[in-house]
C-alpha cells in the first residue's frame, strides 16, 4: 500500500486509521499523523455527508457497494472529485473499510469545458458509437450496413439536434443511425469508409423542407484493434453561402450575355454600314469604268460575307 500510486484510506467507524502517501497528498496533509484519528466525513461536503455515511454503514455490515463518486475537501479547502472503490478488509487483526480513491477532478473539469464548448459553438457536433465494432477489412458496402444496424447517435449539441429535426439533443441521443438516414445518407457513409474513416471539408447537399441545404462536414473514426468503434464529426451549414455564390454566378452570366448582345448589335450595325458604303462606292466606280471598280466589288463581297457570318 505504501508504494501504491492511488490513494488508499482505511476507516474504522468513520475514523481514519491509515493513509498511504498518495492518500496524504490527495488530502493535502504533510504527514500521516495530521489525518489519522480524524473522521473521514470531515473531508466531505455537507450535502454528501449522509450518503457517504450510509455507504460506510453498508460496508461495515458486510454488503458489497459498487464504486461511487464524492467531492473531497482538502486541508487547503480545494475540492477534488474522486471515484471511491470500497471493500471490507482486515487490518492489524481488526475489520476495517478500505477505500481506494481515483482522482477524477481534471477529467471532470475537461468534460465541463468540453460541454461548455459544444453548447456554445455554432457548428454541429456529433458522436456515433457502435454497439458492435466492425472490422476495417470488411467490404465498404457491408460496413455501411453495419453502421446502420449497430450505430447510434451517442451525443450531439443543440445545433446538430436542430439539423436532425429535434428541439433538444436529448430527443435524438440514443437513436439508431438507420432512423437518422435522412441526414447520415448511404453515399456519404460510403465515402467516409472508403477514405479511411476521415473526411475533411467535404460539402454535402441534403434535401430540406425549403429546398436543398448544404453542409461542410469533417469526420474521423476511432479504430481500436483493427475495428471501427466510434465516429466523431462536426458540420457547418453553408446554404446561404452556396446560394449567394449561385446568385453571383447568375448575375455574371446575365452581364456577359448583355455585353454580348450589345457587341453583337454594334458590330452588326458597323458591318451593315460598311457593306452599304462599299456597294455605293463600287457602283460609282463601275459607272466611271474606274480601274479600281473590280477591287471595290471584292470589298462588297467580303463585307456581305462578314455580315452574313456574324448575323
Amino acid at each position: 500500500m505504501e508504494q501504491f500510486a492511488e490513494p488508499i484510506l482505511l476507516v474504522s467507524r468513520d475514523v481514519l486509521v491509515y493513509l498511504n502517501p498518495a492518500g496524504q497528498r490527495l488530502l493535502g496533509a504533510e504527514a500521516e499523523e495530521d489525518l489519522t484519528g480524524r473522521s473521514l466525513l470531515d473531508f466531505f461536503s455537507a450535502d454528501q455527508y449522509d450518503e457517504v455515511a450510509r455507504q460506510l454503514r453498508r460496508l461495515e455490515a458486510g454488503e458489497a457497494v459498487p464504486p461511487f463518486e464524492g467531492s473531497l475537501i482538502r486541508f487547503d479547502g480545494e475540492e477534488r472529485i474522486v471515484e471511491i472503490t470500497a471493500a471490507r478488509v482486515v487490518f492489524q487483526g481488526y475489520p476495517v473499510v478500505q477505500l481506494i480513491l481515483r482522482d477524477l477532478t481534471e477529467r471532470r473539469r475537461a468534460e465541463e469545458r468540453y460541454r461548455a464548448f459544444v453548447s456554445t459553438i455554432t457548428e454541429g457536433i456529433f458522436r456515433i458509437e457502435l454497439r458492435q465494432p466492425v472490422a476495417i477489412t470488411t467490404l465498404p458496402e457491408l460496413q455501411v450496413e453495419h453502421l446502420y444496424r449497430h450505430g447510434y447517435l451517442a451525443e450531439c449539441n443543440a445545433v446538430m439536434a436542430r439539423w436532425l429535426g429535434a428541439e433538444r439533443p436529448e430527443e435524438v441521443a440514443g437513436r439508431s443511425l438507420s432512423s437518422l438516414r435522412h441526414y447520415f445518407r448511404p453515399r456519404y457513409l460510403r465515402e467516409f469508409v472508403q477514405r479511411g474513416y476521415q473526411v475533411h471539408g467535404e460539402e454535402y447537399a441534403l434535401p430540406g423542407k425549403q429546398g436543398m441545404r448544404y453542409f461542410v462536414v469533417n469526420a474521423v473514426g476511432t479504430v481500436e484493434r483493427d475495428r471501427l468503434v466510434r465516429v466523431w464529426g462536426s458540420a457547418v451549414e453553408v446554404t446561404e453561402r452556396v446560394e449567394l455564390e449561385r446568385r453571383m454566378v447568375q448575375t455574371l452570366e446575365e452581364q456577359q450575355q448583355a455585353i454580348g448582345r450589345d457587341l453583337h448589335d454594334g458590330v452588326g450595325q458597323l458591318l451593315t454600314s460598311v457593306r452599304m458604303l462599299s456597294e455605293n462606292l463600287s457602283t460609282r466606280l463601275q459607272a466611271e469604268q474606274h480601274e479600281l471598280a473590280e477591287l471595290a466589288q471584292k470589298v462588297v463581297r467580303f463585307a456581305q460575307e462578314a455580315s452574313d457570318a456574324y448575323g
